[in-house]
């Protein structure tokens, strides 16, 4: 059966709001949704996420900026600017032409404010090249705002299985190890160079501390090309100290999220927004990033040029209806 774009844009808006509502339910953020229990949470990528959505969910927008200004020493700054492209304003793998997926000024208020320890006055950030505009004001009075809001939800509780990222910081700092060991538990092997792209990190920091890890006996080095192939030595003992019997869902939320952040942008924005046959065509562009995550979910997206015209909405958008269900897993 065709789906209409109407049918589309309120069935992925409704699901693709609930995951980030689940995961921050997950946080401790208070909702009437479920939290997350399917999947390890990327707390940074889930941030930028949410950036995207402000005015589509301004209660989601709002409360999580009120968990940050409370929980801020869980985030890792550095990884966040690194994930958000800052100094261009963009999030890797936007599409040409599109625009920043979230307001970059706003993003380096919050940043500023996060960086002055929480919740304090953040009219003292640093202005741009031509000065403080009227919109940077703006923006600064809304994150003030933000600051005198009570808590919007209780301490994250590290023993959900979906919070690994947290715990894992709480045991070895903000810093890269956490998202490293997450990727040794769930995945076999690799080198510095994959590995530092798929936890979002600079590789000769990555570098450093696998070479660490295996001068203490964490990992193996199993091979010994110009990369060389890491593998972690008894993966089952980690799991075990830290009280789990198996790691929760991998996904890598840094290259989920921008794809499905440009579909929710596209089906609200003009000329895009009502119009199945530029949706077709700009389903066509994202369609590599979109077959990846398909792959890592088990959902095979449709030729492009099986479906002429505007006949490529329904079957790609009939997939990405499937991606999003399989990310919320069960209600």
């Amino acid at each position: 059966m065709k789906i209409s774009l109407q049918e589309f844009k309120k069935k992925f808006s409704d699901d693709f709001l609930e995951i980030h509502w689940r995961q921050w339910s997950a946080l401790g953020l208070s909702s009437q949704v479920s939290p997350e229990r399917k999947w390890i949470i990327d707390l940074e990528a889930l941030v930028l996420s949410t950036f995207s959505l402000e005015l589509r969910d301004s209660r989601l927008y709002q409360n999580s900026i009120s968990w940050l200004l409370d929980n801020r020493s869980w985030l890792n700054l550095s990884r966040l600017k690194r994930m958000a492209g800052v100094d261009l304003g963009l999030w890797p793998g936007l599409a040409p032409g599109w625009g920043p997926l979230f307001d970059p000024e706003r993003f380096e208020s919050l940043v500023s404010m996060l960086q002055k320890n929480g919740r304090e006055k953040v009219g003292s950030s640093r202005p741009n090249r031509m000065g403080r505009s009227e919109e940077s004001s703006r923006i600064n009075r809304r994150l003030n705002k933000n600051s005198k809001i009570k808590k919007a939800g209780v301490d994250p509780i590290l023993q959900n299985p979906s919070l690994l990222q947290l715990k894992l910081r709480g045991l070895f700092g903000i810093d890269a190890r956490a998202e490293l060991l997450i990727y040794f538990l769930s995945h076999k092997n690799g080198n510095s160079n994959s590995i530092a792209r798929e936890v979002c990190s600079d590789q000769k920091n990555i570098y450093r501390i696998l070479e660490n890890w295996r001068q203490a006996g964490i990992l193996n080095k199993i091979k010994e090309p110009k990369a060389g192939i890491y593998a972690l030595e008894r993966g089952n003992d980690w799991l075990e100290a830290l009280g789990l019997k198996s790691v929760q869902g991998f996904l890598n939320w840094n290259q989920a999220f921008p794809c499905l952040d440009l579909i929710f942008k596209a089906i609200y924005a003009d000329p895009w927004s009502e119009d199945e046959y530029l949706l077709s065509s700009f389903f066509r562009d994202i369609l590599n990033d979109a077959s990846k995550l398909g792959e890592n979910l088990g959902v095979r997206f449709p030729a492009p040029d099986q479906y002429p015209g505007a006949e490529f909405f329904s079957p790609f958008g009939q997939k990405i209806i499937e991606v999003v269900d399989l990310l919320i897993g069960s209600r």
